[in-house]
């Protein structure tokens, strides 16, 4: 199954360990990807992130490595044709490149954030949903 990744799903792995989005990133049935900027967003909320997760630093830099080696980059150039319609589809401007990014890989979106399901082209997964597909 082909997802492009939002920041909160990535934090989320990191911040719980043990938690089941971080076994969602360990299943090899997902094939994960994420606009280039993800990683920009990352680095803002990583000292928080690691904070609440209560690793040692170098447990959350292992961590962080393991997850960021399942995630693709689609590059800007590759999304900036999709933004326009992107833009029509979701308010929240943080979000149009997770729009813009799945229209250009034909892919659906990992998202918590409900907004993301009031538009209809892109299929939107819940950490729950994708969860309860995959069987666990």
């Amino acid at each position: 199954m082909l997802l492009v990744v939002d920041a909160n799903v990535l934090l989320s792995a990191l911040i719980r360990p043990e938690g089941l989005t971080r076994k969602l990133f360990a299943d090899l049935r997902l094939q994960l990807k994420a606009p280039a900027h993800l990683l920009a967003e990352f680095t803002l909320h990583a000292a928080e992130a690691r904070e609440k997760s209560g690793l040692t630093t170098a447990e959350f830099t292992a961590a962080a490595q393991t997850i960021w080696s399942r995630i693709e980059t689609v590059p800007d150039e590759d999304a900036a044709p999709f933004l326009k319609p992107a833009s029509t589809l979701i308010k929240d401007g943080k979000d149009w490149l997770y729009l813009a990014s799945a229209l250009a890989c034909n892919a659906d979106v990992w998202s918590n954030d409900r907004h993301f399901k009031a538009q209809g082209r892109v299929r939107t997964w819940t950490t729950q949903e994708l969860a309860k597909q995959l069987g666990y």
